[in-house]
């Protein structure tokens, strides 16, 4: 994603970036049915924002984008509805979605969130795998 961002930034040098990481607890609902404490639950709600910032922040320090022009946001929340929310309520051109496959099985094969924003987006999109 790191190459599609220069040069989307080259051509779009006053394009407003806005980096969206949505998270959510792996297994979170087995949790609750187990019934497991919600304080438990919330401290693993937490420590899954600290790695998503944490992993947003490595992202954005190899990025060639002024910060100025980009906010980040980390958000607990189904991934697929809430990029196409925000794609609504801000009324975006463009959405770039990461994918994690490296090989040539998962790269014929989307992700249930890419699938779905896909079929609903309205906006043009890019799928970016992560460079070698």
């Amino acid at each position: 994603m790191i190459l599609y961002s220069h040069r989307l930034y080259a051509w779009l040098p006053d394009a407003e970036f806005v980096l969206l990481h949505a998270f959510e607890v792996e297994l979170e609902g087995a949790f609750r049915f187990a019934g497991i404490d919600d304080a438990k639950i919330h401290l693993h709600r937490i420590q899954a924002r600290e790695a998503a910032q944490e992993s947003m922040e490595k992202f954005v320090e190899r990025l060639n984008v002024p910060a100025a022009r980009m906010t980040c946001q980390f958000v607990h929340e189904a991934p697929a509805l809430l990029i196409l929310e925000q794609e609504q309520a801000l009324d975006v051109d463009l959405v770039v979605v990461g994918k994690h496959g490296r090989s040539v099985m998962e790269d014929l094969l989307l992700s249930g969130v890419t699938k779905h924003v896909l079929a609903h987006s309205s906006c043009d999109m890019i799928i970016a795998g992560q460079a070698d």
